[in-house]
């Protein structure tokens, strides 16, 4: 039940921003809309793996942004990200925030971010233009959202005193 608690709370924290956002801001000015939902676009100048985390550094010369993109054990993320993405221009969804005076993004589904140079994820769109469309996206997060929250609410014990559920009465006949 810890991975249904894990998805409903990520998917909280995503769904209801992802509508905000409309357009697409440089990562050189991303520090104008810390806290937003935003789609920004850079070039990854440099990239580094720790553990499951993989840093996408963009920017000019320095790095004024980093997408930081959550590698799960089932990632749909492409193979290697820190070498997929490097040197490209890349446009990717989310909240940006400050993280100990550095700007970042954290990504951790692969359908919000994609290199603009026509490279894309596995698990993104087939097209040599893919688009990053929030309003669907939200939607599809939302169902999602719904379809957990119902799950959640069937996978968790009866309260005492109340009936047990359907599924679980002897012989499906009541008493």
């Amino acid at each position: 039940m810890g991975t249904a608690w894990s998805l409903v709370l990520m998917l909280a924290v995503i769904a209801p921003q992802a509508a905000a956002a409309a357009e697409v801001v440089s990562a050189s000015v991303a520090g104008l809309y810390v806290g937003e939902q935003r789609v920004v676009e850079g070039k990854v100048i440099a990239t580094e793996r720790d553990a499951n985390v993989v840093k996408l550094h963009l920017g000019a010369k320095q790095p004024q942004l980093t997408i930081a993109l959550v590698i799960g054990v089932l990632s749909r993320f492409p193979a290697a990200p820190e070498t997929y993405y490097l040197n490209r221009m890349v446009r990717a969804a989310g909240v940006i925030e400050d993280f100990r005076g550095q700007l970042q993004m954290v990504v951790r589904d692969p359908e919000l971010i994609y290199a603009l140079d026509g490279g894309v994820p596995a698990a993104g769109p087939a097209s040599s233009e893919p688009v990053i469309n929030l309003q669907q996206r939200y939607d599809v997060l939302n169902r999602r959202v719904q379809q957990l929250e119902q799950r959640l609410r069937e996978l968790q014990p009866a309260t005492p005193g109340s009936p047990p559920p359907a599924s679980e009465k002897q012989g499906g006949i009541d008493e």
